[in-house]
């Protein structure tokens, strides 16, 4: 082989190597961009989610201290009330708003004063009831003790059942249980009754 020849085939061999050398480093930094590029990705995804949790946060928050300012307007508005306030549905879009307490034996008229409580803890409760009419307004006297506690009282056979003040619909099934033992197996509740009748017999 003459120095020519082996001159060519150095250059040639030279070639091929760099031509492999280039394509090396090509594919190798190709892959570092996809890399780089993959990890910019997860990046702007992660930043992405760390934003929306943050803004989900702060309107939970913004939630929260709006319904934490209604009930706050509620409370106090109710607790304005001079008696507790209940609403019961009576079907058809009716509603029974009640109900006052006012020591009085005078049941022909109500005062401004007890229909403004009653229709703003209605409001209070719900704004809709901002533009309901008024139907009927009715007034009426509770029998009631001076403690405001229900009494079972005995004369001779008849066993009477009085005071139970605007607890009735409540109280009812406990107090006619009471009936009940009372008049069938002689008990005595003194949470409701004066004084034992077996005692006053045999004293």
């Amino acid at each position: 082989m003459t120095p020519g020849q082996i001159i060519a085939l150095v250059k040639d061999v030279l070639i091929v190597v760099a031509v492999a050398l280039v394509f090396y480093f090509v594919v190798q930094y190709g892959k570092d961009i996809v890399k780089v590029q993959d990890m910019h990705a997860v990046q702007k995804q992660l930043l992405s989610n760390a934003e929306t949790e943050a803004r989900w946060r702060q309107e939970r928050e913004n939630v929260d201290k709006n319904r934490d300012e209604q009930l706050a307007k509620v409370a106090a508005a109710i607790g304005q009330q001079r008696a507790p306030v209940y609403v019961v549905p009576r079907g058809n879009g009716a509603f029974m708003v009640g109900a006052t307490m006012i020591e009085s034996d005078d049941s022909s008229r109500i005062t401004a004063r007890s229909v403004h409580e009653l229709l703003s803890a209605a409001y209070s409760l719900h704004p809709a009831f901002g533009d309901a009419e008024i139907l009927e307004i009715g007034t009426q006297v509770r029998p009631a003790f001076p403690d405001n506690l229900p009494k079972l009282r005995r004369i001779g056979d008849r066993l009477y059942v009085n005071g139970l003040y605007r607890h009735g619909f409540l109280l009812a099934p406990a107090l006619a249980r009471r009936v009940a033992e009372t008049v069938l197996n002689n008990q005595w509740y003194p949470e409701v009754m004066d004084e034992d009748p077996r005692e006053r017999r045999f004293a």
